[in-house]
């Protein structure tokens, strides 16, 4: 016999995405899964299913009866004033390490890479997990911590 899957989709930030739960798979190990998709320490997940806090050693199907599942994502902060490692990755550079607060917003990144790369800030677009950085949000919206990696398309100057 097959073992059963259940898809769950993970919400709570601008970047939703999917993991699978097979068979007996605990909460914990789905809290795996989503580290090794967006670099979110398992400690600081607290997953939520139907506004009820999931416990890391609970079967993910004793929870959810069906096969897919709308699971909320809820990242504990870091410390106020804490930063983290971001790292920038353009085509044709060498990836920078830059410092920053997870409540700073993408805005500010964009800036700091503009300083540091010498590039006007309007050619500079932001991607994360395959999403378009938007400059409002912070970048915990987009599940950037410590480690996090971080796209960066410089758009070509236009012929005069």
């Amino acid at each position: 016999m097959a073992a059963s899957i259940i898809k769950l989709w993970i919400t709570g930030s601008k970047i939703p995405f999917e993991v699978d739960a097979i068979g007996p798979m605990t909460f914990q190990q789905v809290k795996e899964k989503i580290r090794n998709a967006v670099n979110v320490e398992p400690e600081r997940q607290n997953l939520y299913y139907n506004e009820v806090k999931m416990q890391d050693e609970h079967q993910v199907r004793q929870c959810v009866l069906d096969f897919f599942g709308y699971i909320e994502l809820r990242v504990t902060p870091l410390p106020e004033n804490a930063k983290v490692t971001v790292l920038c990755k353009a085509r044709n550079r060498d990836v920078e390490a830059i410092s920053i607060r997870e409540t700073d917003t993408v805005e500010s990144l964009r800036s700091k890479l503009s300083m540091t790369w010498g590039i006007p800030m309007e050619k500079i677009v932001l991607h994360r997990c395959g999403s378009h950085m938007e400059d409002d949000f912070p970048l915990s919206d987009y599940y950037v911590c410590e480690g996090a990696q971080v796209n960066v398309s410089i758009t070509p100057s236009s012929p005069r």
